[in-house]
């Protein structure tokens, strides 16, 4: 039986909570957030935490390597005031090996009971996302690496499950 699911997507920019859409398509919300001032220097950095949570009734169940890239499930983007996206200088991919059979499940997944979060903190240089000082909205997707066939454990979110969008976040580089 398919059931229905229901996708929520929204962004925190310091202590701000960006507006939340909403459709009826996932379990998960997905939370991006900078723990950094809006206004940032070029040579410095800001904080980026990505948050995965059980917004329904039931658990929902990840791999557990929240890493960026087309293969690492997390994909960051960038775009300019004017709405054109910016291309970073390199390739930003992690590698993410297929679980391997052998391990034990709580190993390699981890689930999401409802009202649950999961997710992870890192420090971004700000040289790896833009060229130039400006005005920048940053948003976030989210597609499973791991096929449904590999996946264990209760509604496993599987690459074959829509991507998960967060909205956008507006902050601004000055020289």
């Amino acid at each position: 039986m398919l059931m229905c699911d229901r996708i929520v997507a929204c962004g925190v920019l310091m202590v701000s909570v960006a507006s939340v859409g909403q459709t009826k398509q996932s379990e998960l919300h997905l939370q991006l957030a900078i723990q950094d001032h809006r206004t940032l220097s070029m040579d410095g950095s800001l904080q980026l935490t990505i948050r995965m949570e059980n917004v329904g009734e039931r658990p929902v169940t990840l791999y557990n390597k929240l890493l960026r890239g087309h293969a690492g499930g997390v994909i960051l983007r960038v775009t300019d005031d004017t709405g054109k996206e910016v291309v970073p200088e390199s390739l930003d991919d992690d590698l993410v090996p297929p679980p391997e059979p052998s391990s034990p499940a709580n190993e390699r997944f981890v689930t999401l009971y409802p009202d649950h979060l999961w997710g992870r903190t890192e420090r971004v240089l700000l040289s790896e996302l833009v060229k130039k000082p400006g005005v920048y909205h940053l948003t976030c997707t989210y597609k499973s690496p791991v096929p449904n066939t590999l996946g264990q454990g209760p509604n496993f979110w599987s690459r074959e499950r829509p991507a998960l969008e967060s909205n956008r976040l507006d902050f601004t580089v000055q020289p």
